[in-house]
């Protein structure tokens, strides 16, 4: 029987670690590790991004993505929900809003406390797209 924080702890690393090497960074993402005391996202060390990470066997992506942007919103945020489909690898969702606009993105353009249109896509193409608007300034 695996535990299931040390496996939730060993995929936030995974993904942190895949994130940080597709971004090119020169400081590897780390886990936040006040998520335990004070609530919170896995990962905000992407400027204006909120990360929840998943790795379990039994898909929830609806509940996830609910907690995901409950955390964002509290860190003014956006939310983003990274999981691991087992034996498949890493998918990611962000809001459909994050993608289609090409303006400089604010959380006010969200609708919270329930997104209801999302994107899934791989860890890739989220790094390529989330560097992109870096790249140009539509944060």
């Amino acid at each position: 029987m695996v535990n299931a924080i040390k496996k939730g702890k060993t995929g936030e690393r995974e993904l942190l670690t895949k994130l940080s090497e597709l971004l090119n960074l020169d400081e590897k993402l780390t886990r936040n590790l006040d998520q335990t005391r004070c609530g919170g996202a896995d990962c905000v060390q992407l400027p204006g991004v909120a990360i929840e990470i998943k790795n379990q066997n039994t898909l929830n992506v609806t509940g996830w993505w609910k907690q995901a942007v409950q955390q964002a919103k509290a860190l003014n945020r956006l939310p983003v929900l990274a999981y691991k489909v087992p034996r498949k690898g890493w998918l990611v969702v962000v809001p459909f809003s994050w993608i289609y606009y090409n303006v400089r993105f604010t959380t006010s353009d969200l609708v919270y406390p329930d997104v209801v249109d999302t994107v899934q896509m791989s860890l890739e193409n989220f790094a390529k797209l989330y560097q992109w608007k870096q790249d140009h300034n539509y944060g």
